[in-house]
C-alpha cells in the first residue's frame, strides 16, 4: 500500500513531520510527530516525537500499522486539549465583558484627612480631660471656635450645648427673651375696667346744701304724737 495514502488514513488536520535516519548498519531510526493545525496554543500539544527502529523490509511492512495506535492516543488527547482551550476561551471572555460592563458598584475611595484634624483631636482632648476634672467653666472657653474650624462646626456646636447643659444652663446672651413690643399697648383685664362715673360716688358735691340738722323739741314734740297715737289704739 502506497506509504502517504496510509498516513492521510491516520486522520486529517495534522501536520506530520518524519525524521528518517539510516544507521551504518543499514537500520532504519525514525521519529514521528504529529500537531493539530486547529488549535491555537501548541504548547499545550507538543508531545514528544515516536521513534522507530528497523529494517527498511520491516518499515515496509509494519510501519503504518505501529503508527496507528500511538496516533489514535494522541488525536484523543488533542479533542481533550481543544475541549480545555474553548472552556479557557469563554472564562477570558468573561472576564473581559465583566471589565467593560462592571456590575459591582467601584472600590470606594479613602477620605481624605482634613489638615487640622490633629490640631483639633488634640484641643478636643484637652477638654474632655476638663470636664471629667469637673471644669465645665474652662472647658467651655478650651472649646474651638467654629470660624477656625469652620469642618467642624456641628461637632463644636453639639459639644459646646452638652457643657453648658451641665454647666447650669444657658447664658442670658445665648436665649432669645420674649419681650412685649413697645408699639401694643397692654390691654386691661374686665376686672381693671371701671365705670367712668364710679369714682364719684362716695365723694359728696360742694355744690349741694347739706341738710339741716333736726331740732331737739321737734323731736320731743313727734314722741308725743307718736305715744298718744298707741294709746288710742
Amino acid at each position: 500500500m502506497p506509504f502517504f495514502q496510509d498516513v492521510c488514513g491516520l486522520g486529517a488536520g495534522i501536520q506530520w513531520t518524519f525524521v528518517i535516519v539510516v544507521e551504518a548498519d543499514g537500520k532504519l531510526n525514525v521519529l514521528a510527530d504529529q500537531v493539530p493545525l486547529d488549535l491555537k496554543d501548541k504548547t499545550l500539544v507538543k508531545l514528544a516525537p515516536r521513534r522507530f527502529v528497523g529494517t527498511a523490509k520491516e518499515f515496509d511492512a509494519r510501519f503504518i500499522a505501529q503508527l496507528q495506535p500511538t496516533s489514535a492516543a494522541a488525536i484523543e488527547f488533542f479533542a481533550n486539549v481543544r475541549e480545555f482551550e474553548t472552556s479557557m476561551q469563554a472564562k477570558k471572555t468573561a472576564l473581559q465583558d465583566k471589565a467593560k460592563n462592571p456590575t459591582s458598584p467601584p472600590a470606594a475611595k479613602p477620605p481624605q484627612t482634613d489638615p487640622k484634624q490633629k490640631q483639633f483631636d488634640l484641643i478636643m482632648k484637652k477638654v474632655k480631660e476638663l470636664e471629667h476634672a469637673g471644669n465645665i467653666g474652662q472647658a467651655i472657653g478650651k472649646l474651638p471656635k467654629v470660624a477656625d474650624f469652620k469642618n467642624f462646626e456641628a461637632t463644636i456646636n453639639a459639644r459646646t450645648l452638652e457643657l453648658k447643659k451641665k454647666h447650669g444652663g444657658f447664658s442670658l446672651f445665648d436665649q432669645e427673651e420674649a419681650m412685649v413690643p413697645s408699639s401694643v399697648t397692654p390691654q386691661p383685664t374686665p376686672a381693671e375696667e371701671s365705670d367712668p362715673e364710679q369714682g364719684n360716688e362716695d365723694l359728696e358735691d360742694p355744690s349741694e346744701p347739706d341738710e339741716p340738722l333736726d331740732d331737739p323739741e321737734d323731736e320731743a314734740e313727734n314722741d308725743e304724737a307718736e305715744s298718744e297715737v298707741s294709746l288710742q289704739s
